[in-house]
């Protein structure tokens, strides 16, 4: 039987070089070209081993590593080795025992100890996840099953049928300049809702996998993963009623109409951050309909 590994790289070449050589080695070769759709396809295609280099456009190779060991913790570890140009700062970077990463491989890469690497961890028995690491705040990392949360019943019940869920509203301000970051929980705080806050997009998406948020303002150039990558993932990943309304902050609008490329749009709503806090607070009090429909299309 062929060994299934994911190889994630953005260099043509690079790719093409990697998968010749492990297909030469009895490997099922399938490929990725950056860090989103290295997640989309792990979390899809039940792979044991992945091949990851650490920089790669859109989301770089330790938050696509973070996100994919998080969520697919009850479905079985995939080990997944770091390619990289600098090993020394990597592994200075991941804090040896707490690395996301079972391995890591130098480039230029030579082809017979990377084969080495990768067979001992085809061949090694799961392991579990004993490198996971945790998230933002949390001892035993962002997730705690592939569930995500243990279903909340009452809330569930409320949203299907239309009606307010019980509790505060909860809203997760994913924004990394740190004066908009306060301005924005401090108007939030005096409406009374629970607010928390993220200063880029890893630890955003981290933070709606360890609860349910019933909006959440992401501010579109997040570092780490930028905005439209982060709310693309909450709407493959989470299911319907614990993903939140999504709304884009942006000093540019119409981009991202332009890039968000729907229907099916990732965002809910698109706030520009030229306008004071009342309209953020009107595009809120808009997605805080709880009617249990569609989103026909960005807010205009």
């Amino acid at each position: 039987m062929q060994k299934r590994i994911l190889v994630v790289e953005d260099d043509t070449m690079q790719r093409h070089l990697i998968s010749l050589l492990l297909g030469w080695h009895d490997y099922e070769v399938h490929t990725a070209e950056d860090g989103v759709d290295a997640v989309r396809k792990c979390l899809t295609g039940g792979f044991k081993l992945v091949l990851m280099d650490y920089r790669l456009p859109v989301m770089d190779g330790h938050s696509a590593a973070r996100l994919i060991a998080n969520f697919a913790r009850d479905r079985g570890a995939p080990s997944i080795v770091a390619l990289t140009s600098a090993p020394d700062r990597l592994r200075e970077h991941e804090h040896g025992a707490a690395s996301v990463f079972a391995a890591i491989e130098e480039k230029p890469w030579d082809p017979q100890a990377l084969v080495q690497t990768l067979d001992a961890f085809e061949n090694a028995p799961p392991t579990g996840f004993a490198h996971v690491v945790t998230g933002p705040g949390q001892p035993g990392g962002a997730f705690e099953s592939a569930r995500l949360l243990v279903p909340d019943l009452r809330r569930e019940i409320a949203l299907l049928s239309g009606q307010r869920p019980p509790g505060p509203t909860r809203v997760l301000v994913a924004e990394d300049d740190e004066l908009l970051r306060s301005l924005l929980t401090a108007a939030l705080d005096a409406r009374q809702y629970e607010v928390h806050s993220a200063s880029n997009g890893l630890d955003a998406l981290l933070m709606l996998g360890q609860r349910h948020y019933d909006i959440a303002l992401m501010d579109y150039r997040l570092p780490k993963i930028d905005g439209l990558a982060a709310a693309q993932l909450v709407r493959d990943l989470l299911p319907k009623l614990q993903r939140p309304r999504l709304i884009a902050l942006t000093s540019s609008p119409k981009t991202v109409r332009d890039e968000d490329g729907g229907p099916p749009f990732a965002f809910d709503a698109v706030v520009s951050k030229s306008h004071d806090l009342q309209h953020v607070l009107a595009a809120i009090d808009r997605s805080l309909g709880y009617q249990e429909q569609a989103a026909v299309g960005l807010a205009r």
